[in-house]
């Protein structure tokens, strides 16, 4: 099920979007959406890695763990 949020944007920001959906024949919404959605294996990632700190394991592990799964994400 989709959960809708209000975002507001900057103008520079919202523009350069808008235009991005004009060339994809998208609309902003549609664009912004799948921007998100692509990244949410770098957000679980992210996740994992601060509760894994905020239970105190080793910050050295943690990062390369992270930075492992986000160049995964983004190939």
């Amino acid at each position: 099920m989709a959960k809708r949020v209000m975002l507001s944007l900057e103008d520079d920001t919202h523009a350069l979007l808008s235009e991005l959906s004009v060339l994809q024949g998208i609309p902003v919404a549609t664009l912004i959406r799948g921007l998100v959605e692509a990244q949410t294996p770098a957000v679980e990632a992210m996740i994992k890695a601060l509760t894994r700190l905020n239970q105190g394991d080793d910050p050295v592990l943690i990062e390369n763990e992270y930075l492992g799964q986000v160049t995964k994400a983004v190939l």
